[in-house]
């Protein structure tokens, strides 16, 4: 998922790998595994929780070049 900032324009990225690992750290409910819990929605450079997000697909070319595509 692509995430933009709506308050400083940051751009931001994050895979379904890890909102699979917020939810394992939110079921298993330890002290260690809930500091680990990230806030997917919030914006890492100014803290801002206006964002919007794009479903992002990335593959490689032939030259070896990463090219993303929103869908």
């Amino acid at each position: 998922m692509k995430y933009t900032c709506l308050a400083c324009g940051n751009i931001f990225y994050f895979s379904d790998n890890d909102q699979i690992k917020n939810a394992a750290n939110l079921m298993m409910g330890n002290i260690y595994t809930l500091n680990q819990v990230k806030n997917l929605g919030k914006c890492p450079k100014c803290g801002s929780e206006a964002v919007s997000k794009k479903k992002v697909f990335f593959w490689i070319d032939k030259k070896g070049n990463c090219i993303d595509m929103e869908e």
